[in-house]
Parts: structure tokens; C-alpha cells; sequence
């Protein structure tokens, strides 16, 4: 028997709901957020569809459903709400409305790119997180300087300018080195790990080869596009980047906005 389960995620909780092939309930829990809940209150269940909403915490219950061989379907936020908008909105409620949805073949999906590209992914979106703070601490430095009216010669951040900034032993700088030297070396263990996957991946290195692209803007490009056949055509491709103006059209008259991003 193939049952059907509606997983709503939250950063504390899951509420889940199991249905059977007829819509008759099964199992309804409200239970902590943790992998090893998640295994538990699967243990019982062979098989089946698991749907549940793609939020900030979606991923890691995606991939232990997906390893431990449940088929996983991620719901579209906003075209879910439009088909299973409900005037009473429980928790519970909402898990009921994804195994439904999924058990009579309507639950709108979202796209979910295949492992390697998700992990990708996140050491993408690691290095930028890492180069943000980096900058956030140079320009403290900056700050710390501008105080004092020191202005250094040279190119900033480059070798003679460093040096004239160590040699000026202002306690909150020599701090903000400290912390800035440790995430230079891991942004270059990130980018020597991208360069690395880039060489071996063929759409990056064709992404690479056009004027202006790093290896590093080759991959971002390369994983979030991460399978081009899910775009019927440029305009799609186009649209998913943000690149395409809003336009309304109304009597013969057509304005175009800002550009859209769907």
C-alpha cells in the first residue's frame, strides 16, 4: 500500500500527517525538529510520497527522506497557498494539505537539483558569506584609520600598504588582521576546491571561456541553471536570472517596470 505523508517544517517542529491511498488519516504527529525524530516517525512507514514545503529548513530532512528511499516532493510555496488555501491554518492543517496534494497528483513542485549540485551550492554561498565578513572587518580597519587621520600609501590591502599597517600597532587593527587572515585562508581553500570542480565540469569551463567570467561566476552560473533542459527556452533562462522587465499591458497601452526574477 502506497501512503502518502504531508511534512510542514519548522525551525522547532514538524507536523506530519500519513495517508492512506483512500485519503483515510494514519498517523498525525507534532514532533521536535531533529534528524533523528525524522527517523523515528518514518521507522513504521515502507515507502510512499513525502511532501513538504520548501522553507529555510527543507534541505537536510529532503536529503534523509531521499537517502533513507522515500520519494520526495517539494511544494511550491506560493502555488500551494493558492490551491489549499484554507480559512482555518493549523500547523496540522497544513501537513493534511500537502499529503493530499500529493496523494491526488496536484501538489505544485518546486525544483530540486540533484545532490552534488545542492552541495555545490552551499560552498558557493559559503565563500560569499565569508568574503562579506572579510569586507565587514576591512572596512572596521578603514574606520580605525579614518579616525585617526591616517591615510597609507600604495594600493590598500596589497603588500607595501600592509605593511605600513602593521607597523602602526593599533590594537583594534592588529585584532581585525588576526580574524581577517583566517578567512583569507579559508576563502582560498573554497576557491582552489571551485577551481578545481570547475576544470573537471564542461558547461562551467564553455561559461568560462566568455570574456569577464571567473572560475567562481562560471560555477554560480553553472549551479544555478544546474539542468538547462528545465527551461523551455532564453526567455525562461532570462526570467529565472532576473533579467526580463515586468510588463503590463491594458487597451493597447504597454509600460514596462522593473525586472522580475519567477
Amino acid at each position: 500500500m502506497t501512503v502518502y505523508t504531508g511534512l510542514d517544517v519548522h525551525k522547532e517542529t514538524y507536523h506530519a500527517t500519513v495517508l492512506d491511498e483512500d485519503g483515510e488519516t494514519i498517523r498525525q504527529e507534532r514532533f521536535p525538529n531533529s534528524l533523528e525524530e525524522i527517523k523515528s516517525f518514518f521507522s513504521g512507514i515502507e515507502g510512499g510520497k513525502v511532501a513538504l514545503e520548501a522553507s529555510y529548513y527543507w534541505e537536510p530532512v529532503y536529503t534523509e527522506l531521499e537517502e533513507i528511499g522515500f520519494e520526495v516532493k517539494l511544494a511550491h510555496p506560493r502555488k500551494t497557498r493558492v490551491i489549499a488555501d484554507e480559512k482555518i491554518k493549523t500547523d496540522l492543517r497544513a501537513s493534511e494539505a500537502l499529503a493530499q496534494l500529493v496523494r491526488m497528483g496536484w501538489l505544485p513542485e518546486a525544483y530540486v537539483p540533484r545532490k552534488e549540485i545542492r552541495d555545490l551550492r552551499e560552498l558557493l554561498r559559503r565563500r560569499v558569506s565569508l568574503v562579506n565578513s572579510r569586507t565587514k572587518y576591512r572596512n572596521k580597519i578603514q574606520a580605525e584609520l579614518a579616525k585617526r587621520r591616517i591615510e597609507l600609501e600604495g594600493t590598500p590591502w596589497c603588500g607595501p600598504w600592509l605593511n605600513q599597517l602593521h607597523d602602526l600597532e593599533i590594537d583594534p587593527v592588529e585584532d581585525y588582521m588576526i580574524i581577517i587572515r583566517s578567512l583569507n585562508d579559508r576563502i582560498n581553500r573554497i576557491e582552489k576546491e571551485v577551481e578545481e570542480k570547475a576544470e573537471k565540469t564542461e558547461e562551467a569551463m564553455l561559461i568560462k571561456s566568455i570574456p569577464g567570467f571567473s572560475y567562481f561566476s562560471a560555477m554560480t552560473i553553472y549551479a544555478s541553471i544546474a539542468d538547462i533542459d528545465r527551461f523551455p527556452g532564453p526567455k525562461e533562462l532570462c526570467s529565472y536570472f532576473g533579467v526580463v522587465p515586468s510588463t503590463e499591458q491594458s487597451g493597447g497601452k504597454k509600460t514596462h517596470g522593473p525586472i522580475t526574477k519567477e
